[in-house]
């Protein structure tokens, strides 16, 4: 099992850190930033830094695809966590923007300007989020506030220990029925291909053992 680090604010009895809080609109309770149904049976959790190449490759050429295929269906539900190795502070503006709801659109306006914005340009940030029709004021308070900062430092802690090794990194999580998660990592970059193969490798049906007949 997961035992991260404990969160900003403790976990309710039983509830696990992925499933989403109904008291705060697209989050789960540890804060991430999620979408899809939210008794979904898949989960797949993305770790990603907003400067790697990798990670907008994945947010631009894969996730679509798998939205289409697994999200839009209620099959599986998109949960992203900063493992904010080279842009903490983009980190704080995407969840910024997401305490206005407009995290994923904020997340694909850093990933399609990757080359056009620097790590630390607060002034840029906030013109993202005016071009989003974001509240400024609100948006540049929370980028000086201590709160969203610690949420990507907690969760960037949680993947350096449960051993994340590279951005992007993946964990396809299968929820049982007695809540309890199966999980497969997939480390580093990943085609739809390889995402989908872990898929099915949760969801199969078990292989039933054949029965040895002894001869007569």
């Amino acid at each position: 099992g997961l035992h991260p680090a404990p969160t900003p604010t403790p976990l309710p009895q039983g509830i696990d850190f992925f499933e989403v809080d109904p008291n705060r609109a697209g989050l789960t309770y540890d804060g991430s930033p999620t979408q899809g149904e939210a008794d979904a049976g898949l989960v797949l959790l993305s770790f990603e830094d907003y400067k790697n190449a990798d990670a907008a490759k994945h947010a631009t050429a894969v996730e679509p695809a798998l939205k289409s295929k697994y999200v839009d269906s209620g099959q599986m539900r998109l949960v992203v966590k900063p493992l904010a190795d080279t842009a903490p502070r983009a980190a704080v503006a995407a969840l910024c923007a997401g305490r206005q709801g407009k995290f994923w659109e904020f997340r694909s306006l850093l990933y399609q300007k990757q080359a056009e914005w620097q790590e630390g340009d607060d002034a840029a940030m906030s013109g993202y989020a005016k071009s989003l029709g974001l509240d400024q004021a609100a948006f540049d308070a929370c980028l000086k506030d201590t709160t969203a900062q610690n949420e990507v430092d907690y969760a960037t802690a949680f993947g350096q220990e449960i051993g994340v090794p590279t951005v992007p990194s993946f964990l396809v999580l299968k929820i049982g029925a007695n809540g309890k998660a199966e999980s497969e990592g997939l480390p580093g970059a990943q085609t739809l291909e390889q995402i989908e193969q872990a898929i099915q490798k949760l969801t199969a049906p078990p292989t039933p053992t054949p029965v040895a007949i002894a001869p007569e």
